[in-house]
């Protein structure tokens, strides 16, 4: 692809282009309209199972591609889950999912927070725990000069962790991927 991976954006050593917010926020929604084909559109449904910035390859126009479905899954209609060996990626896999081997969609929306996160940032998703820490400052500081933007960025990130806490008390409660793409195009 033209421009690379969202990996090589952000964090490569050639950072050809500096991203505006815009640009952000349609690679975002690009993603996450590529895990609600796979999540609600496929039969059966497919469980990426590897969403990290280095698989979301941009075209020319910056258009969000998913890529590397080497350990995707596959799950029918009539599971809600399955159970697997946990594969993935440090720093973007489900805790839920790395605990429980319950594999379902929300183990991808949960990585797709993480790389959420990266595009606010622009930090490496290995530095979560730095993610969360400044996470109330960075939205601060964003939404003084870009407020509708960051409405809308910030209610997808919300989601996401609204997934992974609601994950902990009923595991059958959060959002799914369409919610997440509803929520960035409001």
């Amino acid at each position: 692809m033209e421009n690379g991976s969202l990996w090589d954006l952000l964090h490569g050593p050639g950072k050809k282009v500096k991203l505006d917010w815009e640009t952000r926020l349609n690679i975002a929604v690009g993603a996450a309209q590529g895990l609600a084909y796979l999540h609600h559109d496929c039969t059966p449904r497919i469980i990426h199972r590897d969403i990290k910035s280095s698989n979301i390859l941009l075209d020319g126009n910056f258009e969000a591609r998913l890529s590397d479905f080497g350990i995707a899954k596959s799950i029918p209609a009539t599971k809600t889950y399955a159970s697997t060996y946990v594969l993935g990626t440090i720093g973007y896999i489900d805790p839920e999912y790395a605990r429980t081997s319950r594999l379902n969609e929300k183990s991808d929306i949960y990585s797709f927070g993480i790389v959420l996160l990266e595009l606010l940032t622009g930090k490496k998703a290995v530095d979560i725990m730095i993610f969360l820490a400044f996470h109330l400052f960075i939205v601060k500081r964003i939404r003084q000069k870009h407020e509708e933007l960051t409405t809308r960025l910030d209610s997808c990130f919300q989601i996401s962790t609204e997934n992974s806490i609601s994950r902990k008390e009923n595991s059958k409660a959060g959002p799914r991927s369409k919610e997440a793409v509803a929520a960035m195009q409001k």
